[in-house]
This record gives structure tokens, C-alpha cells and sequence, in this order.
């Protein structure tokens, strides 16, 4: 879901975004250690504007204009060409009326901030509908259950199986290791009863789906990180394509895949809104250096992948800040970065544990 705006230049000279040019810290670090970026000429703010149908003063049409929308983007080169997201701009791209206008503001190479019209260069609409294709596949839908105590009936034991939660998860490699928040299982991983069972639901590499047992070899609570393993039976499946955190940059676009109250494969879109922030795990400690982003992580996300334009794999969902009594997103969400994952998960999946825990 990508879009190529132009802006005018008149005599101004626009700072493209260089990755080289960001510099991070965790939050909470002492003043000189203190998150720094060098970054901000390169986004921009976007309001998306519906001019009045009919005005009685030209002059001051667009003072009289409606704000439908805001979104962001950053300055791809020095020509005045500026990326964002299709559904940021998706009114005026398939405007009627005329009226639909998209302002964008920003400052120049000299701190100078103004504000010019965006005109549509390039879409691709359909980028979003690519990378939910390309990685639902990979997608595993977790069930916690606990087998009742005593059941007349042995066989259908499984049946009469209470749910207690759900979550997401994604398949690490074609062995069947699976990834996923430790807060997805915690009650597997805390069992004393011996009644408690993961149920992970995937498709294959054919499309074909099924369902098995889910089994513990890794746990990480400081990171809010397991590992699960399912036998697949000869079953060939599709791993997520792994991408990396070190170079991801504020205003971003980035996809969640999950299963929200139980609806699988549901994609949700928005921006990486922050970086290097610092949440709580289950445990009680800090998890560094996580992504803040204000696509919805709702209740059945966790576990689930955070994904940039590519489809590759950025983070693992696991935290949203809730509206109170509501239980639902408040845009403000949190993933661990990937490259957190991917420095724990083998030790995971070899030791059972983090490697500072392995001895």
C-alpha cells in the first residue's frame, strides 16, 4: 500500500530520509544517552481536506475546508517526491467531486516549515492485499484449554475442553518451531494440574488446514518470548521471511497479522509511531528497544507477526495500551523488535531457555 506524492520545491532544498542519520536509546536512559533523531526533515505531516461544496468567498475556500483525515510520510528525494500510505491519501485518489485536496507540511534542509498541496504521482493500493497473501500462511492461531477433570467420557475428552484464551503465533522454520508471547501460554508453562493444552491451528504449504498439540521447548518471560513445537507429520510449512528492527524509521508503514477474538488472518494497518520505548514483561522486568506502532493489536494478537512493506517480519506483537472498559486498541500498541527475536529464539529452541540463563 504504497504512494509517490509530488510537492513543489519552489527554492527549497528537501532532506531525503538517510538511515545513517538516526541515532537511538532506550527511554529511561540517563541525559546523555537520551533518544536523539535527526530524522524529523524527512517526515511529513498529511492532512487530508474536503474543500466546501460552494463558497461565498474564494479567497478563504480552504480556511472553510473539512479535515477528513491525517496521516504521515517521509521526503524520498530532493525532487519533492514524498512516500506514504494509499489509505492515507485514498480519498482524494479516487475523488469525483473535485473537492478532495491533500496539504503536506514540512520543513526544508534550512528548519524552514511550510505547507504545499501533494499531487498524486503513483499507487499501489493493492501492496497491503500482497503481504497479507504472501504471510497469512505463516500465521498459526493459538488456543489455550484446560481438559476438564473428570470426564466419563475418555474420547471426547478434548471436546469438552474449556478455552481459557487465545493468541497468535508464526512459524520459525519448516521443523515445526513455532514463535509466540509467553504471555500466550504462560498458563501451559506454569501447568501443575497436567490439564492444561495448546492447540495450534495452521495451514500448510498446500493451503491444507490442520490442528495439533503445541509443545514447550523455549521460554523467555523477560522478553515475553516462547517457543513452541508441533509435529508436522511430513507436512511442508511456509516459515515468515525475516526481516531486521536496527533500520526501521519512524512513520514507516507496518502490518499486524493476527487473530483478534478469534478471527483468523485479520490484517491491520498503520506506521511504526515510535521506537526504542520500553514495556513491561510478564515477569516484571523491562523489554528494551520495543516498537510502538498504531496499527490495532487487539486481544488475540499477541504472538502474532509486525510486518513492514516487504512482508518481512519486524517485530512480534505483544502489548496495546486499552481504552478503559473497553478492552479494545488505543492505537497506542508495542512489538519486540525481530532483532531481539532473532538472538533468543535459537537458544530457545536449543537450550530451552535465554542464553544469559543457559548455565
Amino acid at each position: 500500500m504504497v504512494v509517490a506524492l509530488a510537492c513543489s520545491s519552489i527554492s527549497c532544498t528537501f532532506t531525503p530520509f538517510n538511515r545513517s542519520n538516526s541515532v537511538l536509546a532506550c527511554s529511561g536512559s540517563n541525559p546523555d544517552q537520551r533518544r536523539r533523531t535527526k530524522t524529523s526533515p524527512s517526515v511529513v505531516y498529511i492532512e487530508d481536506i474536503e474543500l466546501p461544496k460552494t463558497s461565498c468567498d474564494e479567497s478563504n475556500v480552504e480556511e472553510n475546508a473539512k479535515i477528513e483525515g491525517t496521516g504521515s510520510g517521509f521526503v524520498w528525494d530532493k525532487l519533492g517526491h514524498i512516500v506514504t500510505n494509499y489509505h492515507v491519501i485514498a480519498k482524494l485518489a479516487t475523488d469525483q467531486s473535485g473537492l478532495q485536496r491533500c496539504k503536506v507540511s514540512l520543513v526544508d534542509a534550512m528548519g524552514t516549515r511550510f505547507t504545499k498541496d501533494g499531487k498524486i504521482v503513483g499507487l499501489d493500493p493493492d501492496n497491503d492485499l500482497a503481504v497479507l497473501k504472501k504471510t497469512s500462511p505463516s500465521v498459526v492461531y493459538i488456543e489455550d484449554i484446560e481438559l476438564p477433570k473428570t470426564s466419563s467420557d475418555e474420547s471426547n475428552v478434548e471436546e469438552n475442553a474449556k478455552i481459557e484464551g487465545t493468541g497468535s503465533g508464526f512459524v520459525w522454520d519448516k521443523l515445526g518451531h513455532i514463535v509466540t508471547n509467553y504471555h500466550v501460554i504462560a498458563k501451559l508453562a506454569t501447568d501443575q494440574s497436567g490439564l492444561q493444552r495448546c492447540k495450534v491451528s495452521l495451514v500448510d504449504a498446500m493451503g491444507t488446514r490442520f490442528t495439533k498439540d503445541g509443545k514447550i521447548v523455549g521460554l523467555d518471560p523477560d522478553n515475553d518470548l516462547a517457543v513452541l513445537k508441533i509435529e508436522t507429520e511430513g507436512r511442508e510449512l511456509k516459515p515468515v521471511a525475516l526481516g531486521t528492527s536496527s533500520d526501521l524509521r519512524v512513520g514507516q508503514s507496518c502490518f499486524a497479522i493476527g487473530n483478534p477474538y478469534g478471527y483468523e488472518n485479520t490484517l491491520t494497518i498503520g506506521v511504526v509511531s515510535g521506537l526504542g520505548r520500553e514495556i513491561p514483561s510478564p515477569n516484571g522486568k523491562s523489554i528494551r528497544e520495543a516498537i510502538q506502532t498504531d496499527a490495532d493489536i487487539n486481544s488475540g494478537n499477541s504472538g502474532g507477526p509486525l510486518l513492514d512493506s516487504y512482508g518481512h517480519t519486524i517485530g512480534v506483537n505483544t502489548a496495546t495500551f486499552t481504552r478503559k472498559g473497553t478492552g479494545m486498541s488505543s492505537g497506542v500498541n508495542f512489538a519486540i523488535p525481530i532483532d531481539t527475536v532473532v538472538r533468543t529464539v535459537p537458544y530457545l529452541i536449543v537450550y530451552g531457555t535465554a542464553y544469559r540463563d543457559r548455565f
